[in-house]
């Protein structure tokens, strides 16, 4: 057989009767496709140190369930080599082999390769706004802090909430969804020992309450890895866990820094006019608009809860019992309002989150909590509100599902700074105008708009990407 014996990289697409030895590094649990299709991820390496992708598909599986274990290495021969989809290549080297019921795949007491030595190139928690667009994949190094409760979503998605922290000092949002709850959610759960280490590799970034890290369909877990960056990570914590006690939640840190994304063509921004009324599901648009407050009654912020991100009634400053983490939590304030977005076309209504709100008009929630008295503005608030800032906007479009009626509403999903133009009033006449002017009859978003031209030549330059969040019903 040692005649036969290559490299991972000088295995070819069509070769016959050759062999590997390798040792698994990665093992990830079967998944279940969108087209009732099973399959298993399992990582490679050779004493090279190059990495290979191999899928496990439907009835092999269970054939295969007790080979092919974590850090045990094989002599693999013959296994079918085919080119890889773009879109799920993993690594550098186009191919992937499928293993199945008829691949010899035999055990050898000699590790292949020393696991200490395994290359990877960790992110950091604080740079995910690095991340954001990035379709390949990135690995990252955690300690669980927390395991929120599960929770069932209106599409009777499963998803779960694991607050993970790592050595930059930055706490972060893991969510899983669906098959990675009913697996490795519950792995993580049954861990022991305070700060459980987790390898997790090709993982995304995702926008939808924050900057959270999700899976990918090639996402892989690995727990308490024997690696040594796994163990220097948990003496650290052990070290440091009075500070990590004291960092603010995911959803407090500021320490993230975004990155919008890629500015579009002249062609793709909109009029303010042209955009709908109705969508039958949710839409993306950009357009360049000047932002402003115009309610300054509005509520500016409300709390959720500093472990699964629920919104709640409560209110001061004292923990609250959650209903959905089934534990008496402290508050976290968050920012929620209404802007006007408008050009020469006309105007709409958007409501604005957290980030995006921080970065357009340079506040936080705990500012807005503390100049907001008793449904009074302060001055400076006022000022901060009223400027008219002139932004690119990509804007989310979509359903209000409780209305009985469709109603499209928009979100503020990123932006762009553009100009900041002079303000058209000072800030009394701001209040007086919102004091004195009457209430509107209610119209249509189409009988809003104003007949023009819509102005989509001016320059952009850098500004980090804002936050799409979902919409929740304002309070009277």
């Amino acid at each position: 057989m040692a005649e036969n014996l290559f490299a991972i990289q000088d295995v070819k697409e069509g070769m016959v009767n050759w062999t590997v030895k390798a040792m698994v590094i990665e093992r990830g649990y079967p998944r279940i496709t969108s087209t009732s299709q099973t399959y298993q991820k399992i990582i490679l390496i050779d004493s090279e140190g190059t990495k290979m992708q191999c899928t496990i598909w439907n009835t092999d599986i269970p054939v295969l369930e007790d080979a092919l274990e974590l850090y045990h290495s094989y002599l693999i021969s013959n296994a079918k080599v085919d080119t890889t989809v773009p879109e799920f290549q993993i690594f550098d080297n186009p191919l992937q082999w499928t293993l199945s019921e008829r691949t010899p795949i035999e055990e050898i007491p000699d590790a292949v390769y020393d696991i200490r030595h395994v290359k990877y190139e960790y992110v950091l928690l604080r740079d995910l706004g690095e991340y954001v667009h990035n379709k390949r994949g990135f690995d990252v190094l955690f300690a669980i802090l927390d395991i929120g409760a599960r929770r069932t979503t209106k599409d009777k998605h499963i998803v779960q909430n694991i607050t993970i922290v790592d050595s930059s000092n930055t706490l972060a949002t893991l969510v899983l969804w669906d098959q990675y709850v009913e697996q490795e959610g519950e792995i993580m759960r049954q861990l022991e020992g305070p700060f459980p280490v987790v390898q997790a590799t090709r993982m995304r970034v995702s926008l939808y309450q924050g900057y959270q890290i999700a899976t990918k369909g090639s996402s892989i877990f690995t727990f308490n890895p024997p690696i040594p960056a796994a163990g220097k990570l948990h003496s650290w914590c052990m070290a440091n866990a009075k500070k990590i006690d004291k960092l603010p939640g995911p959803d407090t840190n500021t320490s993230v820094t975004p990155l919008r994304a890629d500015t579009p063509n002249k062609d793709q921004f909109k009029c303010v006019n042209e955009l709908p009324t109705v969508v039958d599901k949710q839409e993306f648009y950009w357009v360049k608009v000047t932002c402003k407050v115009v309610d300054l009654t509005q509520h500016f912020w409300y709390l959720t809860c500093s472990k699964c991100n629920r919104a709640t009634d409560a209110m001061g400053n004292d923990p609250f019992w959650c209903n959905h983490c089934k534990k008496r939590t402290p508050g976290v304030v968050n920012l929620k309002f209404i802007i006007e977005l408008s050009d020469k076309t006309g105007s709409i209504p958007a409501t604005v989150f957290q980030r995006d709100a921080e970065g357009m008009f340079g506040i936080t929630a705990e500012y807005m909590k503390e100049n907001m008295q008793q449904g009074e503005l302060s001055t400076s608030a006022i000022e901060k509100l009223c400027p008219g800032v002139n932004y690119a906007v990509r804007v989310k479009a979509y359903n209000y599902a409780k209305s009985r009626v469709p109603k499209c509403l928009y979100s503020v999903h990123e932006y762009d700074i553009l100009s900041r133009t002079k303000r058209e009033k000072s800030v009394k006449n701001v209040r007086e105008s919102i004091s004195t002017t009457e209430k509107p009859r209610k119209k249509t978003r189409r009988q809003l708009f104003v007949e023009g031209d819509c102005d989509a030549s001016k320059e952009e330059d850098d500004l980090p990407l804002a936050i799409a969040f979902k919409k929740k019903k304002k309070k009277n």
